[in-house]
């Protein structure tokens, strides 16, 4: 077994990073290691050249509050204590039956979190970015949440112009965020291309994305209700 050293919060941590180590995930950008209730996720070398990956940026957003985006909680650093990740909550993956038997009030329910976790970001000059399926995970006690955004843009933080259209950017992200639940929820193994073309036709703009959301769902009171009703409609319009 083979561990390293790390320091978080001024105290000495040893993870386990063998290749039989547990991990949480592993990408181009870091590694994921479970650490008690914690996640420590630690970045590749190469990739803490860039300058929205620093100790700085770390410790700006984990003064943020929000209720669905997973934000950093302290930075870590190596044995020569240098910043080399941070920790953040460890969440329960969730299998698929809790999505579909979430009440369809408790999913407009994590749809209206997400929203306002994205203005939280937008008031503070963060742009959410890089969106990827395990990005975003259901827990057992039914809450959505977007886990590691990845490539956090902080702009308050660097000589750079705020977007002009930075809210529409991060609202986009979390409809992004929806519709990708709402596309796993709806696959089959024969029908991707009818979901995506379903669900492509959601409107973009926020207000008008959720009132359509509310408006599909009010009939069904769990999401495998609408997923059914959804089904039999692309099934229809196949052989119709």
């Amino acid at each position: 077994m083979i561990t390293r050293e790390f320091l978080v919060d001024g105290k000495k941590v040893h993870v386990r990073v063998d290749p039989q180590a547990p991990i949480l995930g592993s990408g181009y950008e870091s590694k994921v290691y479970p650490v008690g209730r914690q996640a420590f996720k630690i970045y590749r070398s190469y990739m803490l050249e860039k300058n929205n990956l620093g100790e700085k940026e770390c410790l700006f957003l984990s003064k943020l509050s929000t209720k669905r985006i997973l934000l950093p909680d302290q930075p870590i650093y190596d044995s020569d204590k240098k910043y080399c990740g941070s920790t953040s909550e460890l969440l329960w993956q969730g299998e698929k039956e809790d999505l579909l038997y979430m009440h369809s009030s408790v999913f407009l329910e994590n749809v209206k979190l997400l929203y306002e976790d994205s203005m939280t970001l937008t008031n503070h000059q963060v742009m959410l970015d890089d969106l990827r399926s395990d990005n975003v995970m259901v827990t057992e006690n039914k809450k959505i949440y977007i886990i590691d955004p990845g490539y956090f843009n902080c702009y308050s933080l660097q000589e750079k112009l705020v977007p002009t259209n930075l809210k529409e950017i991060n609202e986009n992200f979390i409809r992004k965020v929806i519709l990708l639940v709402l596309y796993q929820l709806l696959k089959t193994k024969n029908n991707e291309y009818e979901v995506i073309d379903y669900l492509e036709r959601f409107p973009h703009k926020k207000e008008e994305f959720i009132f359509e959301l509310m408006e599909q769902l009010n009939d069904f009171p769990y999401l495998k209700d609408y997923r059914n009703f959804i089904l039999e409609e692309i099934n229809y319009n196949k052989i119709y």
